[in-house]
């Protein structure tokens, strides 16, 4: 009995390890950049007034966007969301405004589960919109902002 679940064990061992190259071949390694992209002043700031005018609001419930609405952000706290009149002379002013038709606004995303293998935060932790991170860990509990 024993030698039939050992010779089953290494049949599939065998067909196993047998399939891995051709299944390696599919896989393409991501490269390492090439080019520096340049964003023009999209990283400048921060700014004691930002306005974002004219965007339509995802508002994180699940539910549909709204708007549009133009936004004020004084330092990192959303002062104030009106909805957009192009003909209200009494429109928001700032240091920098970001003309947003057609486009949307979120609020930031939470990753309430990550793995870590490091103490340094790869940026492919954040690219899918995530604001915030906590790390799953008994002994290294951590959160990065």
């Amino acid at each position: 009995m024993k030698m039939i679940v050992l010779r089953k064990v290494v049949i599939t061992f065998i067909i196993c390890f047998s399939l891995m190259p051709a299944q390696l071949e599919k896989v393409e390694f991501k490269p390492e950049p090439t080019k520096m992209v340049e964003f023009g002043d999209l990283g400048a700031g921060p700014y004691k007034r930002l306005v974002i005018r004219n965007v339509m609001v995802l508002p994180g419930h699940g539910g549909p966007a709204t708007g549009p609405y133009d936004i004020l952000v004084t330092g990192n706290v959303i002062a104030k969301l009106q909805r957009h009149d192009p003909n209200n002379p009494d429109r928001m002013e700032g240091d920098r405004v970001i003309e947003g038709e057609n486009l949307y606004i979120m609020p930031g995303m939470l990753n309430l589960h990550l793995h870590l293998r490091n103490k340094s935060l790869p940026l492919d932790y954040i690219s899918d919109g995530s604001s915030q991170c906590r790390q799953s860990s008994e002994k290294n509990d951590q959160k990065w902002s």
